[in-house]
C-alpha cells in the first residue's frame, strides 16, 4: 500500500522502443491515487523494489527475527533451494554443513530469482502490511 495515502499499489508494465534492437521491458509499481488523487508518491521500478524488499528482510531478521512467520510452504522451498545450493558448494569442495541456510539467505535467494508465489509467501511471512514510502518499503504508514 501507498504510505502516503494509504491507496493500493499497482504494478505497470512498459516496453520501452529501442532503434535497433527489441524492445526492453520494464515494471513499474506506484500508487493507484484511488484514496488521493494527488498523491506524490513516486514509482518504484521492479529492481529497486526487489532491492528494498531483501534489504526489509535483512531489517527484520535483525531487529525483530520472531516476527517472522515461516510457514510448511516456506520451509519446503527453503529445503529444495537448500539440496541446489548444496550441491553448488559440494562442486566447489565447500562443505555445506559450514554454511546452514538461514531465512535472509534463501529471501533473497527467492525475492531475486524466484517464482511469483515464493515472493508472495516471502512478504507474507513479514506478517505485517508493506508500505511504500519515497521509495522504499517500511511496515508503518505514519512517519
Amino acid at each position: 500500500k501507498c504510505a502516503t495515502c494509504g491507496s493500493s499499489v499497482v504494478a505497470e508494465e512498459r516496453f520501452r522502443k529501442r532503434k535497433w534492437d527489441a524492445p526492453r521491458h520494464h515494471i513499474y509499481y506506484h500508487c493507484s491515487r484511488f484514496a488521493q488523487y494527488d498523491c506524490p508518491e513516486r514509482y518504484l521500478s521492479d529492481e529497486r523494489l526487489k532491492k528494498e524488499l531483501v534489504r526489509y528482510a535483512q531489517f527484520v531478521e535483525m531487529a525483530q527475527p520472531q516476527t517472522i512467520k515461516i510457514t510448511d510452504k516456506i520451509t519446503r522451498s527453503m529445503d529444495t533451494y537448500r539440496k541446489v545450493r548444496d550441491e553448488v558448494l559440494l562442486h566447489q569442495n565447500v562443505d555445506p554443513d559450514d554454511k546452514p541456510i538461514s531465512f535472509l539467505e534463501y529471501s533473497k535467494y527467492a525475492l531475486i530469482n524466484g517464482a511469483v508465489q515464493e515472493k508472495r509467501d516471502i512478504v507474507t511471512a513479514f506478517n505485517k502490511q508493506l508500505y511504500i514510502r519515497d521509495r522504499t518499503i517500511v511496515s508503518s504508514k505514519s512517519y
